[in-house]
C-alpha cells in the first residue's frame, strides 16, 4: 500500500503527496476496513505534521478526510483514533479561527468521549475558540456551564472581602519566594484543575 511505503520511507513530501492523493479518491474507493483504518491513521499523521509546520488549515484538510475515512461505529470500534481525529480537528479550526467548525467537531467528542480527560480537553478547545474569535460572553457562559456540571463553583465576583483577603493572601505567599523557587513550583498535571483554573 503506497501511503505505508511512504511512510517508512520517511520523506514527508512524498508522504503529504501520497495521502492528498489517496484523499481525492475519497473513502468510497476503499472498501477494505482495514486500509480505511489505515488511510485515516495517515491522514492524522499529516494532519499533525502540517500543524508542525504551521499549516493549520492543511492539517485541518487532512483531520477531516481522516474522519471520513473512519468506519461505522468509529467511536466503538475506533475510539482512540476518532477521539484523535476530531480534538484535531477541533484543535486547528480553532486554530484558523472557527468556531463554529470547533463546536462541530467538539459536540462529537462531548457526546463520544468515555473519559472525563477526554472531554475535558474539548471544552478547552470550545472556551479557547470563543476567547480567540472574540466572543466573550459565549466563552464565559460555556465556561460557566462547564463549571457547573464539574460541580465546582463559579468564581466570586470582584467585591467579594473573602476573595480580595485570599488573592492578599496569595500575593503575599508568591512575593516571598525567590525566582528559582516561583520556576521550580511542581506543574499541576489534573486535568480537571488545569481546566479550572
Amino acid at each position: 500500500f503506497l501511503g505505508s511505503q511512504v511512510l517508512n520511507n520517511g520523506n514527508d513530501d512524498m508522504l503529504f503527496i501520497a495521502v492528498s492523493q489517496i484523499n481525492r479518491g475519497g473513502p468510497g474507493a476503499v472498501s477494505n476496513p482495514l486500509q480505511k483504518t489505515m488511510i485515516a491513521s495517515l491522514n492524522m499523521n499529516v494532519g499533525t505534521k502540517a500543524v508542525s509546520l504551521s499549516d493549520f488549515a492543511s492539517a485541518l484538510d487532512y483531520f477531516k478526510h481522516g474522519i471520513l475515512f473512519l468506519n461505522q461505529n468509529h467511536w466503538e470500534n475506533q475510539y482512540a483514533l476518532s477521539n484523535e481525529l476530531y480534538g484535531a480537528a477541533a484543535e486547528a479550526a480553532c486554530e484558523i479561527n472557527d468556531p463554529q467548525l470547533v463546536m462541530t467537531f467538539s459536540d462529537q467528542l462531548l457526546s463520544n468521549s468515555k473519559s472525563l480527560e477526554d472531554r475535558l480537553n474539548a471544552m478547552y478547545i470550545v472556551v479557547k475558540s470563543f476567547r480567540r474569535a472574540m466572543l466573550f460572553q459565549e466563552s464565559k457562559k460555556f465556561a460557566s456551564n462547564m463549571l457547573e456540571l464539574l460541580g465546582e463553583e463559579l468564581p466570586r465576583p470582584m467585591g467579594d472581602s473573602q476573595l480580595i483577603s485570599d488573592i492578599r493572601t496569595m500575593h503575599g505567599v508568591i512575593s516571598e519566594l525567590s525566582d528559582d523557587s516561583f520556576l521550580n513550583l511542581k506543574r499541576a498535571h489534573d486535568k480537571k484543575q488545569i481546566f479550572i483554573v
